[in-house]
């Protein structure tokens, strides 16, 4: 990614994951390695909203994109892994693919109230409206909740929303 040679100065850098990758299981499986190692704590991204409109490969759902959205909030996971993981979770990302793009983004630690730079990951492969994800996504996405210690006010808005939204339309051929 260009310019990410000056954030990546040490073997380390740091992810703020907000969809299934909060999910400490998940993430372990895809680095084969146990995530919570790695685990800093709950962080913020402000002015940011968590929406479901990016279109899944596999299942006729959406899942988890984060926007722009001045006074919104999005709460999640943030980790910090060797530089080694980052082409591993550009794959799971479907970053080759053009599905998501890598961004550095400022947050907040919600423990320490300290700002700090990670990588989040942006859809690219959306739909204008957004709908609901399977059911196996879901719950990832909501133990990733509590292994993430976002705050309570966090978790209820957000299984309030996953309960509002609609199925999502496609054709089938």
């Amino acid at each position: 990614m260009p310019n990410d040679s000056c954030f990546l100065k040490d073997e380390y850098f740091q992810l703020f994951a907000y969809g299934s990758c909060m999910n400490h299981e998940s993430l372990s499986k895809t680095l084969l390695t146990d995530a919570k190692a790695y685990f800093i704590g709950p962080a913020l991204l402000a002015h940011h909203r968590l929406i479901f409109n990016y279109s899944s490969l596999n299942e006729p759902v959406c899942c988890a994109n984060i926007r722009p959205d001045y006074g919104h909030r999005v709460e999640g996971a943030l980790y910090r892994l060797p530089t080694r993981f980052l082409d591993i979770i550009d794959a799971r990302e479907g970053v080759p693919l053009g599905r998501y793009k890598r961004q550095r983004v400022g947050v907040t630690t919600l423990t320490e109230g300290q700002d700090t730079t990670a990588f989040a990951y942006f859809g690219l492969v959306t739909l204008n409206d957004e709908a609901a994800p399977s059911i196996r996504y879901s719950d990832l996405l909501l133990q990733g909740l509590y292994d993430a210690r976002v705050s309570s006010r966090y978790k209820l808005s957000l299984r309030q929303h996953l309960d509002s939204l609609p199925e999502r339309l496609m054709n089938i051929s």
